[in-house]
């Protein structure tokens, strides 16, 4: 499995750039609350002690470009909120998944986010019949964005073709 995604550069500055009025054109810098594109496309969010570089934005305008990745920030937020609300109703511990005792693939691209590789090698330690399989290059969309990935082994597990722990 791999380390993980690169971690970005983090930066400090000593005072946020301003606002552009009526909105950034290409080359000049937009900012909001939670962070700013800068003129040469670089994406940052604030943070308590400064700035942490997070991606780039050369599509459009650097307003679009800030409300871009607000948009994506929001939806991350949400998912995090759902997944703490799943995580605090559920009554399901390690012993519930024990007694589960069909053959079971779990499948798991090594460029899965952390939280959902750790809970896929849960259910492999647990499950008295999962299999883990680790899938090289693909994240958790795998399946939906390298569906022919997935088939084979899919088609070989549901075959009875004994995949392994």
């Amino acid at each position: 499995m791999s380390e993980g995604p690169e971690q970005p550069e983090q930066t400090a500055t000593a005072e946020a750039e301003p606002d552009v009025p009526g909105g950034a054109a290409p080359g000049t810098q937009a900012s909001s609350e939670w962070g700013r594109v800068a003129e040469d496309g670089s994406v940052y969010v604030r943070i308590a002690d400064g700035e942490l570089q997070i991606g780039s934005w050369a599509a459009g305008t650097s307003e679009e470009g800030l409300a871009f990745y607000q948009r994506k920030f929001e939806g991350l937020k949400a998912e995090v909120e759902l997944l703490e609300k799943r995580l605090n109703t559920t009554n399901l511990d390690a012993k519930d998944y024990r007694e589960i005792t069909t053959e079971t693939l779990v499948l798991l691209g090594d460029r899965t986010q952390p939280y959902l590789a750790r809970a896929a090698h849960f259910l492999d330690e647990t499950m008295p019949n999962a299999h883990l399989l680790t899938l090289p290059g693909l994240d958790h969309q795998g399946p939906e964005d390298h569906p022919s990935r997935i088939a084979a082994p899919l088609l070989a597990f549901f075959r009875g073709s004994g995949l392994s722990n």
